[in-house]
């Protein structure tokens, strides 16, 4: 399972994470450049600047405006990055770019957000975010369904939402990921806690 450390929004940080892992970061347009940056009106190292210390094993990025995600995946394959994919874009965004690049897009699902149409929409995207507000929510009925569609999945740890991450439901969960019960292809989840969820 691959771990991905969540909010990696500067250069000291990133160099801080081992190679071998993943990264998440925010990217936003400013001043007509791709800037990586979680919150609106604040400057934010150039991407550019920030992908020539990149040399990680994995970037999500987390799409924080509309209409960007063309540029950013020219700028990831500029500098060789294609271990990647890109979150939170609109549909409409996704539906434009599939054909060349329905790799490089995530389907967030949760609780609260579920799609009946997996036959259709893994046309689209490769990736799930499993997103977890309340409880992990991922059954071995639903598990087979995103398997059979092709589907990876990326989980979300609890404490991304501000809950605890040692909880019953996160240590059941795990449990099930080791006893191979489930297979999950990456986590995002804090860097402090990447040995909670070592396999």
């Amino acid at each position: 399972m691959l771990h991905v450390a969540h909010r990696v929004n500067s250069v000291k940080n990133l160099l801080k994470i081992p190679n071998n892992m993943g990264i998440e970061i925010d990217i936003r347009d400013h001043e007509k450049k791709l800037i990586v940056g979680h919150d609106p009106f604040k400057k934010g190292i150039v991407l550019e600047d920030y992908l020539k210390n990149f040399s990680h094993k994995f970037i999500i990025a987390n799409v924080k405006c509309e209409g960007i995600e063309k540029s950013i995946i020219k700028l990831f394959y500029k500098f060789k990055i294609k271990n990647f994919f890109l979150l939170d874009s609109a549909f409409p965004a996704i539906m434009r770019m599939n054909k060349r690049f329905s790799k490089h897009f995530c389907l967030r699902i949760s609780e609260f957000e579920t799609y009946n149409k997996l036959s259709e929409l893994n046309k689209h995207c490769k990736w799930i975010w499993l997103d977890c507000f309340e409880n992990i929510n991922l059954d071995k009925k639903v598990y087979n369904e995103f398997k059979k569609k092709g589907f990876k999945i990326c989980l979300v740890s609890p404490e991304l939402h501000g809950r605890k991450l040692r909880n019953p439901n996160s240590k059941k969960f795990l449990k099930k990921i080791r006893q191979k019960e489930i297979k999950i292809d990456a986590i995002c989840c804090k860097f402090h806690n990447f040995g909670f969820w070592k396999i």
